[in-house]
């Protein structure tokens, strides 16, 4: 039961990780800003930039002037994400 718990969390780190190498990389290409929403978990309270209320765990995240901003995920961004995770 441990190794399938461990398993699961290390292949989550490893699909984070990835994304956000992807998005440092679309970042990079198009020198500093990034023209798109990208997934991003987040752990701290960030403010939503539509709703100005405070939200926490799996949003969408770009670079506006230097500075990331968050949304919640839109309700197929979370299926989209929950379709391509395997439980």
């Amino acid at each position: 039961m441990h190794d399938a718990t461990f398993g699961g969390t290390a292949k989550d780190i490893f699909f984070s990780l990835l994304a956000t190498l992807k998005r440092l990389s679309r970042i990079y290409v198009n020198g500093g800003k990034e023209d798109e929403w990208g997934y991003a978990l987040v752990t701290d309270t960030v403010t939503d930039i539509n709703t100005k209320m405070p939200i926490t765990g799996h949003v969408m995240r770009k670079v506006v002037d230097g500075k990331f901003v968050h949304r919640q995920m839109t309700e197929e961004e979370c299926e989209d994400f929950d379709a391509g995770r395997s439980w």
